[in-house]
């Protein structure tokens, strides 16, 4: 049946000692090492290029499941066994894509028995795997700081990357399909009741598709639909369009609800848009501080909005004020933006050279940078001149 390599995580020296025995016992699993100390983590696990982690949590674990958030991705697998009435624990092993997750101080039959679950997973054949999408979040520090008009760009840009879809969780005042001048037939609605029985056949009646490739899925256009959305259907709809685009982006605005925090919970990068002004630094701070306590920080981007060499904010007092610096900065070209959004075009089409499709483009390779996502380089352009004289051919060789 095969056999996989582990590390043993534990700070308890009994915890561990008596897991890797239990390990060892199998006929299925060998212990590359014990690792006690959660700063060595990373090196370890970069190091050793082992199958999977068995993590034994003790009383206070903190550190180990903060070193484990820590890892870079694609993490190995993941076992855990540790106290089962700790809910927030269990939302953190569940965040961490833990396969197991065990009671203290499990027995070998037990130990057995999850190994050879993850070993069935680990020998399905490749050629079927499919890496899910990233799923990318966008969230405004505040109202009214382009958050929506972020998302939607960003959208329309990896479209011309692969497939892409994103989905207007600002469920009371959403504006995505206003902004890509769509008129949606269904939205986020239409999915009440169905979470039981939703598939990718019926969900994709319900994105709209803007003439540039990119579909939508709509929030609810009467005020009386908002109850219909929560975030039991969000994660079945995640889980699907994650299997059938390249991209998801979810426009989270800048509201806190139980969909929004779904989402923020399984995007794998979120992007916090702000802007050089005292009132959006003030409200970025504070979100940044709520992210650090959900355990969001490793995945948070900061992208600033509308920079203009006006701006009485500078980057050096964004960065000593929130002891960090943008990943991103996008221009402020009112102009362009107010056309795009007026005429349902991605800023690309408005002005394909400006300073602002520029920025976009910059922003969607940063992604696949974030998500680890190659960048396919598109095919050189053979130039104007190159063009003409090609026509020029076409017309010569025309028979009379």
């Amino acid at each position: 049946m095969g056999e996989l390599s582990f590390l043993v995580c534990s700070e308890s020296e009994f915890a561990g000692d008596e897991l890797c025995q239990h390990l060892e016992a199998t006929s299925h699993a060998h212990v590359e090492g014990v690792i006690r100390d959660p700063a060595a983590l990373a090196a370890e696990v970069q190091s050793r290029k082992v199958d999977a982690l068995f993590v034994a949590l003790v009383d206070d674990s903190k550190e180990m499941i903060r070193a484990l958030e820590r890892l870079p991705a694609p993490r190995p697998w993941i076992l855990m066994s540790g106290p089962q009435g700790d809910s927030g624990l269990l939302l953190r092993a569940m965040r961490l894509g833990v396969r197991d997750f065990l009671p203290p101080k499990p027995d070998e039959v037990t130990v057995s028995a999850s190994v050879e679950r993850l070993l069935f997973e680990h020998q399905a054949p490749v050629a079927e795997a499919r890496r899910p999408a990233p799923l990318i979040a966008v969230f405004g520090a505040k109202g009214g700081l382009g958050a929506t008009s972020v998302a939607c760009q960003l959208a329309a840009t990896l479209q011309r990357h692969g497939p892409t879809v994103i989905v207007d969780l600002d469920i009371s005042a959403g504006d995505v399909a206003l902004y890509f001048d769509v008129d949606p037939t269904y939205t986020l609605a239409n999915l009440s009741g169905k979470t039981g029985a939703l598939d990718s056949t019926y969900l994709r009646t319900l994105l709209q598709r803007h003439p540039t490739g990119v579909r939508i899925l709509a929030s609810p256009g009467r005020p009386g639909e908002i109850n219909l959305v929560d975030s039991a259907h969000l994660e079945r709809v995640f889980e699907i369009l994650r299997e059938e685009f390249d991209w998801v982006i979810a426009d989270v605005g800048c509201s806190w609800s139980s969909a929004s925090v779904r989402a923020l919970d399984l995007s794998d990068q979120l992007l916090l848009v702000t802007a050089f002004e005292v009132p959006a630094l003030h409200h970025t701070r504070r979100q940044l501080e709520l992210f650090h306590r959900l355990g969001y920080e490793r995945k948070v981007r900061l992208v600033v909005n509308r920079q203009s060499s006006a701006d009485a904010v500078t980057g050096g007092d964004l960065t000593r004020y929130l002891k960090r610096e943008p990943d991103v900065c996008l221009p402020n070209d009112f102009d362009t933006a107010t056309a795009s959004i007026d005429l349902g075009k991605p800023v690309a089409e408005v002005a394909r050279n400006g300073g602002l499709a520029r920025a976009y483009h910059h922003l969607a390779r940063r992604a696949h940078e974030w998500c680890g996502v190659p960048l396919a380089e598109p095919a050189p352009s053979e130039g104007w001149i190159k063009t003409l004289l090609r026509k020029l051919r076409m017309r010569t060789n025309v028979p009379a």
